[in-house]
């Protein structure tokens, strides 16, 4: 154009040429392009015991796949305070597709994400659930533990001492963090992971190395609760990866001494 500022034709090209994107671009555009509606839209809710799903327009929850009874899945998710500018949210990725099947995303406060990764997690078959357990995600994971069986546990290791202690939920430090967002980065350059959900896909594509502090965070005026979810979902995955079922009539691993 004649003020020598290019046109973009498309939103995703000029994802493709703002910013300094944390994450491989062309790939992401890539999935962008044939990333689809999710199949069902809804709540989940507890009907006689059982956890069901109930479609609703309005639902917060998006699946983008059925449930895989040979699948295990991880559920990861990122508190907010509920009524500010950020949004609570939660993934569910299959340990053997590393397909993002299932997300949350609303505005509400950290009890009410405790109960929702629990109906999530019970949807999945008891999935394992690992809430980022700093700020208000240290409520969340309270309220988790006393609703939940199956809460992530983190193990930390003191480098003066060498005990290992353990917390519930995933805690994000510099050192996790650059972690956790490292094997996400691998996931996506490698093409392994499917995104499914376009709102993670754009949250990823305006996940910036902000020049000033040298940190990777959303762009001015952009989420990325989504990235974050997703990226202990990946983080978790690797600690914990799919295990074949036993099969009926084999024999259980020898008990540790102390293993009842």
């Amino acid at each position: 154009s004649a003020n020598g500022l290019h046109v973009h034709n498309s939103p995703e090209e000029a994802f493709i040429a703002s910013g300094d994107c944390a994450f491989d671009k062309e790939r992401l555009v890539k999935m962008l392009k044939v990333c689809e509606k999710p199949v069902a839209v809804g709540n989940i809710v507890l009907d006689d015991y059982r956890h069901v799903f109930r479609p609703d327009a309005q639902g917060d929850f998006s699946f983008y796949e059925a449930i895989n009874p040979n699948e295990q899945y991880v559920v990861a998710g990122d508190a907010c305070s509920g009524n500010g500018a950020d949004y609570a949210t939660l993934v569910a990725l299959g340990k053997r597709s590393n397909k993002i099947m299932a997300t949350y995303r609303a505005k509400a406060d950290s009890d009410i994400l405790a109960e929702k990764a629990k109906l999530l997690g019970g949807i999945l078959k008891t999935a394992v659930v690992a809430l980022e357990n700093n700020s208000y995600g240290f409520h969340a994971n309270l309220k988790l533990r006393s609703i939940y069986g199956n809460v992530y546990r983190q193990e930390k290791v003191d480098t003066d001492s060498g005990k290992i202690s353990e917390s519930y939920g995933w805690n994000t430090n510099s050192k996790t963090r650059a972690d956790m967002l490292g094997e996400m980065k691998e996931d996506i350059r490698n093409g392994c992971i499917d995104l499914s959900d376009e709102r993670i896909i754009r949250e990823c594509l305006t996940f910036v190395k902000n020049l000033d502090s040298g940190k990777e965070e959303a762009q001015e005026g952009c989420h990325d609760d989504l990235v974050i979810s997703t990226a202990i979902a990946c983080s978790v995955r690797r600690r914990q990866p799919w295990e074949a079922p036993e099969r009926p009539g084999q024999a259980r691993k020898k008990a540790v001494i102390g293993d009842y």
